[in-house]
């Protein structure tokens, strides 16, 4: 049976702290975002491209984070830019407590901080 999450505003606090996501996009790119979710629902952190060969890019990136729960153990995570325009939504499965599951998107993300 997979870990189920904290009750309601607990989740909230559970996701607070550095999480690093990395995904193969093939040919060689690899993303790592990195990103620190603080309790006042704001966001900030770093969106790494490296393409083997080439180097490697990154952006900074900030804004507004939410959760929803879904089921025990699945949550929407919403992060909103700076900004507001670009708002996007994931379904996660909580792996254990350093581990997520992007149910969406695919890979997981480590908790770091």
């Amino acid at each position: 049976m997979p870990p189920e999450l904290p009750p309601g505003g607990d989740l909230k606090r559970f996701m607070v702290g550095t999480w690093e996501y990395t995904t193969q996009a093939g040919q060689g790119m690899t993303t790592t975002t990195t990103i620190q979710y603080r309790d006042d629902g704001s966001y900030a952190g770093i969106v790494t491209l490296t393409m083997q060969g080439v180097g490697s890019t990154s952006q900074a990136v900030s804004g507004k984070w939410t959760v929803q729960p879904i089921t025990a153990d699945r949550f929407s995570l919403t992060l909103t830019p700076d900004g507001g325009v670009g708002a996007q939504t994931v379904e996660v499965r909580k792996v254990n407590d350093n581990v997520l599951e992007n149910l969406t998107q695919g890979g997981q993300a480590h908790r770091v901080g």
